[in-house]
């Protein structure tokens, strides 16, 4: 059956690459090779769990988590759309499920209780159809199946972090942990986590409030400040794993660290230089400038290096429908490779990309109506509402950050121009109407004081 499937996906090139959880659009898909197929019969079809390396025209490969049904019949489809493979799928997870196969062992494992788990109704679920690099399957309205499609060597984040608040029961304002799907060659593939009803993600909530101007919006800031601290505690202290247990920084860190940052200021105002986005001349001062704040790192010197959630920003937050957030998706910036996601750093790189989310949605709804500096003036107050929510969440920081203010706000204005910087030469790439954003950030960065 495999050589079949693998015939019928590389004629069917064009309908994996337009699939949403496709994460590599960008690049040319030549072909596609089976590395391992299980085929499951539940009632009248028959599902090949596969998992499947794409060839690009670049050289380059990719490992893709890859359920297919209608093989036999030619009208190949993601296995996940069939409903009674989703109820077999969650009911792995009751049964613990081991399934053993030569190129490996497809493990269920349960972290939340049996009783949880039954009381759910596996043949009421639903596929969801958002655009996103993962599938997300709602069972019964109580538990979500996020199912990760393209595979990467290594413990993933989301994995890792959701299972050590489960065993920790850490109060984290996030989708508790119940289940996961693991290969025992390919690593996981599958987390089940409790669903929460939500009204959308943090950026099309705050859209809406800024358009809308409804009330009530800076106590919900400083709601979403206190959750982002209540995460760093967790954190920094609910584990006594290596993974997990917080280290000082060195002198030997902050010199690689402030190296490297001297390394993308350099590369940044390159590409802004080439675009021509300003004269030559205010370029170099703003670059000197940004090169003096951004490699003075000293005020982190013996704070702590945690595990953090790695790519936080409004669309990683969900506004519930009891008014509160739940932060969501671990999984760090997609684009890095496992162990880096996997490493430690300053709680602040988690609240600057928060801020910088801020930014942007302020920006979205100054363009929306031709300008308006009042959404400046707002952004600064959300700024100091959100890190002030942080602050009395975290209480005493016992190094978690400077605990000095003035070495605090230092900083965190450094980490910010970091991501700054990085988003400048991800708008200058990508989408370069975009980039007066950062850029316009990176210049008022570089006036702090």
């Amino acid at each position: 059956m495999s050589e079949t499937l693998q015939a019928k996906l590389n004629e069917s090139l064009s309908w994996i690459a337009g699939q949403r959880w496709f994460g590599d659009k960008e690049r040319d898909l030549l072909a596609v090779e089976v590395h391992h197929a299980m085929p499951v019969a539940i009632d009248h079809i028959t599902v090949e769990i596969a998992i499947v390396q794409c060839r690009f025209a670049d050289g380059g490969t990719s490992d893709y988590f890859l359920p297919i049904s209608g093989v036999e019949s030619g009208d190949i489809r993601d296995g996940f759309t069939e409903s009674a493979f989703r109820a077999w799928f969650y009911e792995g997870f009751l049964r613990e499920r081991t399934v053993e196969s030569d190129a490996g062992i497809w493990r269920w494992s349960r972290l939340g209780s049996m009783a949880t788990l039954a009381s759910v109704r596996s043949d009421q679920s639903t596929l969801l159809r958002r655009e996103q690099s993962n599938s997300s399957i709602i069972f019964d309205d109580r538990l979500i199946a996020k199912v990760f499609r393209k595979l990467e060597p290594g413990m993933n984040p989301d994995v890792e972090i959701g299972a050590m608040f489960a065993d920790s029961g850490a109060k984290v304002a996030t989708p508790a942990m119940v289940g996961a799907l693991s290969f025992e060659t390919g690593g996981e593939v599958t987390i089940l986590q409790q669903f929460v009803h939500n009204v959308g993600d943090g950026w099309g909530w705050l859209l809406d409030q800024l358009r809308h101007r409804h009330g009530g919006i800076d106590q919900a800031i400083a709601l979403l400040g206190q959750r982002t601290g209540e995460m760093h505690l967790a954190l920094a202290h609910a584990s006594t794993s290596p993974e997990f247990v917080p280290e000082r920084f060195s002198n030997a860190d902050l010199v690689e660290w402030q190296a490297r940052l001297g390394v993308e200021v350099g590369q940044t105002f390159e590409g802004l230089r080439t675009r021509k986005i300003e004269a030559d001349k205010q370029l170099a001062e703003l670059e000197a400038s940004l090169l003096g704040r951004a490699t003075n790192l000293d005020p982190l010197l013996g704070s702590l290096r945690i595990r953090i959630h790695g790519d936080y920003h409004l669309g990683q937050v969900l506004r519930t429908v009891e008014n509160d957030f739940a932060i969501i998706d671990f999984e760090g910036e997609p684009s890095r490779p496992m162990a880096q996601r996997r490493e430690k750093w300053p709680a602040l790189r988690d609240v600057a990309g928060m801020i910088r989310s801020f930014d942007y949605a302020v920006e979205t709804i100054s363009r929306e109506r031709g300008g308006d500096a009042d959404m400046a003036i707002w952004r600064d107050e959300a700024t100091n509402v959100f890190v002030t929510g942080y602050r009395t969440a975290v209480g005493q920081p016992d190094g978690l950050y400077p605990e000095d203010l003035a070495a605090f706000n230092w900083a965190l204005s450094a980490v910010i121009i970091e991501k700054a910087l990085y988003e400048a030469r991800y708008e200058m790439s990508n989408r370069p109407d975009w980039l007066p954003i950062p850029f316009e950030a990176l210049r008022r960065l570089a006036t702090y004081h």
